[in-house]
This record gives structure tokens, C-alpha cells and sequence, in this order.
């Protein structure tokens, strides 16, 4: 690897460390009278506990798109649910589609489907070099007209901010809403990094694929004691690790081939990106600046919200699932949060003053915990 790469390995080790994300919600509403929370939907339907970590990984489907290619994709929630493009992030697979299983009966009950689309040389997928951004973009979009979507509500973690704002700028009537977590920004990582082969950064993911589980890294503590605790999550994170490198060469190439895409595919016009823009990043990010999140804000012309988490690192939108999970399902003028030991939903306005008595940010599960971004 060049000097850069071994900068940004070195970086990444420094920082790498165990912790995770969050759980299952219970939701009681502020005011149940609120037509627009539907709380005969978010009242009583959502446990107070986690829920388990599946002991399998999701399967994979087949669709063969116009290109020829075929793209390899698994799913999770209610079939006729809303369907969310989940883009998982960097050395990550469609295992992903169990991401948010510790909030599957929240997220079920808010009829979220997720569909999860696996990039080259992850997971199932060979490895193929002459993938680029755009050509991810149109299978993606092949895919969901397979399946039947006209329109979806996109989720991108991490480096698939990259492929999000590809798609979005592409196909932006296929898409309803957008939600970029902890999200790299192209024209930031473009300006940055010069990776000139998709072979550049071999090498690096290793750094991931040594220290399991790969998942729980830049979490700080306690947030990780909390995420072990729940029922099958370290054996699920033990197979994601197991799942992300290529099935052939069982390398961490797909990591390479996206840190080169991502040097590589700047996108310039945002103009037609007219949807709801939902932005989630902790301005400790030291993988992913807050400076691409501010760029994203800048860039997207209808930004509904930019929820910044002043103490929170990479996985800090992960931490705030909750708030995330309410977003997608069309409530973001309300806020989840810790009241008295209960799950309250209540209006954004009033968030401050909450915090200010004591409330924590997202669900009770978290108890005993501080929230990122207090």
C-alpha cells in the first residue's frame, strides 16, 4: 500500500475498538392525540427489550439485470411493507439486512421492508474490477423494478453515502426519502485520496478482519456492554466478519475496489435531489470528517434534518437507530427519547427541554448509559 493507505490503516487501528449499536424500542407517545404519530401504530406494538440476533445469515436472492449481471440481494421485513434500499457499508455483505435485527419488531411494526444489495467481492458476490459507481446505480435500479418498486426510501451507511448520492442524482423520482448515515461524501473523499487501481488499499480491511467482530468498531464503552448483552449478538457479528471477504479469493478486495471508487466518482450536480434528506452523523467521526456531512448538507437541497451527535464517532447514528427507524417510517418531527425509565415519543420542539431534565436520547434500553451527543 502507498503512504496514504498506510496513514489511513494506521488511523483506523488507532481507533478501532469494540462497542455497537442498539435495540429494540418501546414507544409511548407524547400525545396520543396527534393524528400524525399514529399512535394506535407506535403505542403498544414495540417490546421494551432487544430482540435477538438470528443464529443464521440472511439468504441471498438472485435477479439477472439488463447489463447481464447478476445482483445477489437479501431482505428482511413484512413483504408488502415499505420498501427501504438498505446500502451497507464498507466490508459489509447483504448480511446486512439482519443489521437492525435488535429492532425488528419496531421496525416490522412500522412496516419497513429493507432490501440489501451486495457489491462485488462481498459476501456471495465474486469479485468483478470493472464495476463502477454508476454501474451499481442502474443495477440497483433494474433490481428494484424486479421486485416491483417504482420508488424507495434509501438508507446508506458509511461508504455507500458514495453509491447513495450516484443513485439518488440518477434515478431522483425512484426515490422518497434519504437517509445517510455516518455517509461518506464523494466530492470530499475525491478530493482527498488517490487511489488510481481498485488494488490500491488491499490490505486494509484486514485491520477489520483481525480484530473481530468487525462490526462493533469506534463504539465507545459502556454502549458496547449494552449491544453484547443482547441474545445472539456476538455469534451474529462472528458470522458478518466471516461473511464480508470475497467467496473465491476469501480476501477483503470489495474493500479495496469501494475505497477506489470512492477516490474516483465525484458527483457534481445535486440540483434534481428534491426529496427529504435525512442526515445522521457524530461530529467525532474520525473515519468519516463531520466535514462530509456538512458538504451533504449543503449540496442536498431539501434537507429535513441533520442530526448531529457532538460526542458520538462513527457508529453514532447506529447508536440513535430509534430516531432513525422513526425518520424512515415518516415521523421525523418527533424525537424518541428516555423519560423516567419509560420510551417516550414526543415533538422535536420540545427535545431541549427534555434534555435538559435529565431524558436521554433514543430508547430505555440504553439505560445507565449516556447519550452520544450530550
Amino acid at each position: 500500500m502507498n503512504t496514504v493507505s498506510n496513514g489511513l490503516a494506521r488511523r483506523i487501528n488507532d481507533f478501532l475498538r469494540p462497542a455497537c449499536m442498539i435495540a429494540a424500542m418501546a414507544v409511548v407517545t407524547a400525545n396520543a392525540g396527534v393524528a400524525e404519530v399514529k399512535a394506535e401504530v407506535l403505542s403498544s406494538t414495540f417490546p421494551a427489550t432487544f430482540d435477538p440476533y438470528p443464529t443464521t445469515l440472511p439468504a441471498r436472492s438472485a435477479v439477472t439485470v439488463s447489463s447481464g449481471r447478476t445482483v445477489l440481494y437479501s431482505t428482511s421485513g413484512p413483504a408488502g411493507g415499505a420498501p427501504v434500499l438498505l446500502l451497507h457499508g464498507t466490508l459489509s455483505s447483504a448480511a446486512s439486512a439482519d443489521l437492525f435485527a435488535h429492532y425488528r419488531t419496531a421496525s416490522d411494526a412500522l412496516n419497513l421492508r429493507f432490501i440489501v444489495p451486495e457489491r462485488t467481492g462481498y459476501g456471495d458476490t465474486p469479485y468483478d474490477p470493472t464495476m463502477t459507481a454508476l454501474d451499481y446505480t442502474d443495477d440497483w435500479h433494474d433490481l428494484l423494478a424486479a421486485l416491483g418498486y417504482s420508488q424507495v426510501k434509501i438508507v446508506a451507511i458509511s461508504g455507500s453515502g458514495v453509491y447513495a448520492d450516484h443513485f439518488v442524482t440518477r434515478y431522483p423520482s425512484s426515490v422518497e426519502q434519504l437517509h445517510l448515515l455516518s455517509g461518506v461524501n464523494t466530492a470530499m473523499t475525491f478530493s482527498a485520496c488517490p487511489a488510481s487501481t481498485p488494488y490500491d488499499y488491499r490490505g486494509l480491511g484486514q485491520i477489520f478482519i483481525d480484530n473481530p467482530p468487525m462490526f462493533l468498531f469506534l463504539f465507545t464503552p459502556p454502549d458496547v456492554d449494552v449491544f453484547m448483552s443482547i441474545p445472539g449478538a456476538i455469534g451474529w457479528q462472528a458470522m458478518h466478519n466471516a461473511d464480508v471477504g470475497d467467496p473465491i479469493n476469501n480476501s477483503d478486495i470489495g474493500l479495496s475496489h469501494d475505497f477506489y471508487l470512492y477516490c474516483n466518482s465525484p458527483v457534481t450536480d445535486f440540483s434534481m435531489a428534491t426529496f427529504p434528506t435525512f442526515i445522521y452523523h457524530g461530529e467525532l467521526d474520525p473515519l468519516v470528517p463531520i466535514s462530509d456531512a456538512e458538504l451533504h448538507e449543503a449540496q442536498y437541497p431539501n434537507v429535513a434534518a441533520f442530526r448531529r451527535y457532538p460526542n458520538g464517532g462513527h457508529q453514532a447514528s447506529l447508536r440513535h437507530l430509534g430516531q432513525v427507524l422513526l425518520d424512515v417510517a415518516g415521523h421525523h418531527e418527533k424525537t424518541i427519547l428516555c423519560h423516567n425509565g419509560a420510551n417516550l415519543i414526543i415533538d422535536d420542539s420540545a427535545e431541549a427541554a427534555h434534555l435538559a431534565h435529565g431524558d436521554t436520547l433514543d430508547i430505555c434500553a440504553w439505560s445507565g448509559t449516556p447519550a452520544e451527543g450530550q
